[in-house]
């Protein structure tokens, strides 16, 4: 039997020099598993936790949307109510992504574990599931933004000519932000590396006091968390790539630095956790070993004022 995309990990009378199967003890896994994905996942924190609600059972989450509504002035008589249907409708987050990681340990290296092996094993296996997740979050993001005709104006902020390299990209993202919420902590600027790596180059944030926007550390540390009130983070897994935004058979190429997120903008919900499974292998005659998930995700889209929950950075 073939194993596909799996690692098979040999030693013991089969292998020659370092043995590194032999440091495993499968019982003892889990949790070091589990850790390891949850310290990995990056995207998943920007996104709301509704796993509750598919905790038992259910493969898709209905969520009301609501978009702004007029008010009106109380007269004599009845008031009156809005019907349409894009007032109030509903979005699906469908439970539709299984992912996994596996290796295979054979019976004559499944020796007592050694610990520093098993956790550099474990952040491996937790690495791959956790990218994945990642990576999912990044794709369901970027879908959301697409429309027929290309990207709206409405969600793009251009920060091409020194992307995150001077204040005055700063200055365009509060520019749109506050008018859709004015509370900058409500929202999150995620960064590509390269992209996060010039805040650098803003002298005036990165080189500078206390009181400095960056932090007094920051050229100690090189760690971004916050920023004139907006929350900031970094992933590997955000698209850069030359992305066509017309969903509607037309061509509207852009090359995303990142994007900025509202806290209404994105919810998962794992209805399998995080987990370790392993089962007995005659073909092997050795124990296969899987860390698994399986999640949906769900990026919430808006142009109308008061509505955008999403913005990508040009």
């Amino acid at each position: 039997m073939a194993y596909n995309n799996n690692a098979v990990i040999s030693g013991g009378l089969n292998g020659e020099g370092t043995r590194a199967g032999e440091s495993f003890a499968t019982e003892v896994w889990g949790n070091a598993v589990e850790v390891a994905i949850k310290e990995q996942l990056v995207l998943d924190k920007v996104c709301n936790d509704l796993s509750p609600l598919v905790a038992t059972q259910g493969e898709r989450i209905h969520l009301p949307k609501i978009d702004q509504v007029t008010a009106g002035t109380k007269g004599e008589g009845a008031i009156t109510f809005e019907t349409s249907s894009s007032d109030a409708s509903e979005e699906i987050l469908n439970i539709d992504t299984h992912k996994y990681a596996a290796v295979v340990i054979e019976d004559i290296i499944q020796v007592q574990g050694n610990y520093d092996m098993l956790n550099m094993f474990a952040k491996e296996l937790g690495y791959s599931v956790a990218n994945a997740v990642d990576t999912a979050i990044d794709a369901a993001i970027i879908d959301s933004l697409k429309a027929s005709g290309g990207l709206n104006a409405a969600t793009e902020i251009d920060i091409s000519a020194t992307p995150m390299g001077t204040e005055a990209d700063f200055d365009a993202i509060a520019t749109k932000c506050y008018a859709q919420d004015p509370n900058p902590n409500n929202w999150t600027i995620v960064l590509s590396p390269s992209v996060y790596a010039n805040l650098m180059n803003i002298g005036d944030l990165a080189i500078a006091t206390q009181g400095a926007a960056l932090g007094a550390n920051f050229t100690q540390t090189g760690v971004v968390t916050k920023a004139y009130g907006f929350n900031i983070m970094m992933s590997q897994n955000v698209t850069t790539a030359t992305t066509d935004f017309d969903s509607g058979g037309g061509t509207d190429n852009k090359d995303p630095h990142g994007y900025v997120l509202h806290n209404s903008c994105c919810h998962i919900a794992y209805s399998i956790p995080s987990r370790l499974q392993s089962q007995y292998d005659l073909d092997y005659l050795g124990t296969k070993v899987i860390a698994d998930t399986a999640f949906g995700v769900l990026a919430r889209y808006g142009t109308a004022a008061g509505q955008v929950r999403s913005f990508l950075l040009t």
